[in-house]
């Protein structure tokens, strides 16, 4: 009887919790970094730990695997119960392992479990474990119970990995502060796909294309992504025009909040790519009064590449990818906002001059095809280093 061939190798393999692709955040990362390496020929696993697993993966390019976890939102038992899932997640995932080939390269999210987990992965298989973080686990956790000995652990297995992948220099420095060894942190950005931002629509489909300024705002409904900073500065230009995209915690004040502006103000709900491209396409302006971000926010990327005039506030590391005045605006508070707002709504080649800029440093520097061959070059470094062969895509 012939022998079964032997499973293929892997060249990574993806442990996160961020298994439902939208745009923004680290499950938008997680997701690029997936499909885009498995399409210059990586061979891919992406394990997702979490209650659900998104359909969009039902027909992905590389194998999916789910283990399933209760959602934190439905835990009604508080952390011991959540610790006692982990410790099962990670019992399961060991032993399913052991059946496997190994991979190349591990990558894991931030999350406490998730590190936890690949740690001793890849202490027990000596394959190389790097991280992609998209945001301070440090600051994001301050408020967590008994968050001093969760800060240890997490400093503990981070330092264990071999690199931190991070999207911006503020992150690198902030991680530092916290105790991670900065040789180990690298900046890596995320790119978005033009094509997707590229589209318009005839006859609009979503604002009124009255004579006001059309603001648009999408992303996660959280204080810190500033959906009621935007509903503040739409009450500062009675003309004007605002329409909100997405989801999150703070619908229901949202929806509450935005009656008062009968007509003038919507909710759209949450958008798949093409249709948020459209959405974004027919807006003026970007509006994206944000605090207390970490690297390079995507919601401003996906705002230029729509080619819309994009503003927002002093946070993370928009500087990398705004130049004030040529291809968006950073302002210093609402106020100063809705004033340039108003200042540029009457100055139509101003507003076409910083639209096309926009497109282009998505274009030149922002996509995703540059972001993925990026990092396709860092993790054969990683290989490298490691004394491994590095995959030539």
């Amino acid at each position: 009887m012939p022998l079964a061939p032997a499973p293929p190798e892997m060249d990574l393999e993806i442990l996160t919790v961020a298994v439902y692709p939208r745009l923004g955040g680290m499950t938008s990362w997680i997701d690029q970094v997936a499909h885009g390496l498995a399409r210059l020929g990586w061979r891919v696993r992406l394990i997702g730990i979490s209650d659900d697993f998104s359909s969009v993966y039902d027909n992905a390019p590389f194998e999916t695997i789910h283990l399933p976890m209760v959602s934190p939102e439905r835990d009604r038992f508080g952390p011991l119960s959540r610790l006692a899932r982990w410790r099962e997640a990670h019992r399961m995932l060991l032993k399913w392992c052991k059946d496997q080939p190994k991979p190349r390269l591990r990558l894991s999210d931030s999350t406490p479990g998730v590190l936890q987990t690949t740690r001793r992965l890849s202490q027990d298989d000596q394959v190389p474990w790097a991280v992609l973080a998209g945001g301070d686990i440090f600051s994001e956790t301050k408020g967590a119970p008994l968050s001093p000995l969760l800060h240890s652990r997490l400093r503990s297995h981070l330092n264990a990995a071999k690199s931190i992948f991070v999207d911006g220099p503020d992150l690198r420095e902030s991680l530092g502060r916290s105790g991670i060894a900065r040789d180990k942190l690298h900046v890596l950005y995320h790119g978005v796909s033009e094509e997707a931002f590229s589209v318009s629509s005839d006859p609009p489909e979503f604002f009124s294309h009255d004579s006001g300024p059309r603001l648009a705002w999408h992303g996660r409904h959280v204080e810190d992504a500033g959906p009621f900073r935007f509903l503040e500065i739409l009450k500062r230009i009675p003309d004007a025009q605002g329409l909100l995209a997405g989801d999150g915690p703070l619908r229901p004040e949202i929806l509450e909040r935005i009656q008062p502006f009968g007509n003038r103000c919507a909710w759209v709900g949450p958008l798949p790519p093409p249709d948020l491209g459209r959405f974004l396409a027919e807006g003026q302006f970007g509006v994206y009064p944000l605090r207390n971000m970490a690297g390079v926010p995507r919601v401003l990327l996906e705002s230029m590449a729509a080619g819309l005039v994009t503003l927002t506030l002093e946070t993370g590391a928009c500087r990398e990818l705004i130049r004030h005045g040529e291809n968006g605006l950073v302002c210093r508070d609402e106020s100063d906002m809705a004033a340039t707002l108003e200042g540029l709504h009457r100055n139509p080649e101003a507003r076409r001059s910083i639209g096309l800029a926009a497109c282009e440093t998505i274009r030149s520097q922002w996509s995703e095809e540059a972001s993925i061959r990026a990092t396709a070059r860092a993790f054969e470094e990683l290989l490298g280093a490691s004394g491994l062969r590095g995959r030539q895509p």
